[in-house]
């Protein structure tokens, strides 16, 4: 692709003098509507000083199109619960309270398993879960013998 040499040079600005990049930086080119040329630009010249460019594409005119509503995303599973403004805060304070039901072991090792999925690849991320299940089942196992114990004596 052939590219207008002032599109290169600000290539080149933003890589060199705005960003300094050095060889061996991993560097995401995060492009909202830019224009093909620049985002090609922006990785020549990051490739040219020996960074490693990686690439979004944002397409606003897709993101409106693909944008789903509220109750379409309770119905795919997106969101677990849909409510009108007036109801937000009893709604919060439920789910506050059906949180704090449940074991802080189970939902402290849940949120684990949430946040380090969003980095590791699908097979880390399983195995990752079937841990914190067998985890959560030991230590509940172990509650409970502490309880018969008590119990008990």
């Amino acid at each position: 692709m052939i590219i207008d040499p002032r599109i290169t040079q600000l290539a080149e600005g933003l890589t060199g003098f705005s960003t300094a990049l050095k060889k061996g930086e991993r560097v995401l080119i995060d492009a909202y509507d830019v224009p093909d040329a620049m985002v090609i630009a922006l990785i020549r010249a990051a490739r040219a000083r020996g960074a490693l460019p990686y690439a979004m594409i944002h397409r606003a005119r897709i993101s409106r199109e693909i944008t789903i509503g509220a109750e379409e995303a309770e119905r795919i599973g997106l969101v677990n619960r849909v409510v009108e403004p007036e109801e937000l805060e009893q709604a919060t304070q439920t789910l506050i309270d059906e949180m704090l039901a449940n074991s802080h072991v189970a939902v402290g090792r849940a949120k684990r398993v949430i946040d380090a999925s969003a980095r590791p690849t699908i097979a880390q991320s399983l195995e990752m879960e079937v841990s914190v299940q067998e985890y959560c089942v030991a230590a509940a196992k172990e509650s409970a013998r502490e309880v018969e114990q008590a119990l008990a004596g």
